[in-house]
């Protein structure tokens, strides 16, 4: 199974947003920032979406999983310079086991 992983925030100021780290508990996945890195792939450059260093500026990135999911929980860190750290968290409920894509 692949999980589609789309780290996202939407930041309207100009201070500096850096993904700090994208893990997956269940999976025991925890990339950090020296892997990652935040660019505006969209029309609307007030977002930041979480991609692999050194990679095209592609929306996210894939992770294998070893096992079948039927729910994940995604939880992004970001730092904005002025505001501090800020924890997202998205959970994921997986409803159709007829794929091997889950996005």
């Amino acid at each position: 199974m692949y999980l589609h992983l789309v780290p996202r925030i939407l930041h309207h100021m100009k201070n500096k947003c850096t993904l700090m780290s994208v893990s997956v508990p269940e999976l025991s996945l925890e990339l950090k920032a020296d892997s990652l890195v935040a660019m505006k792939p969209y029309p609307n450059k007030t977002y930041h979406v979480g991609m692999l260093k050194g990679r095209r500026a592609l929306n996210g990135f894939l992770v294998k999983s070893p096992r079948t999911l039927a729910e994940f929980t995604m939880i992004t860190l970001w730092e904005i310079d002025g505001f501090g750290e800020i924890s997202h968290t998205v959970k994921t409920l997986v409803q159709d086991n007829d794929y091997d894509l889950v996005s």
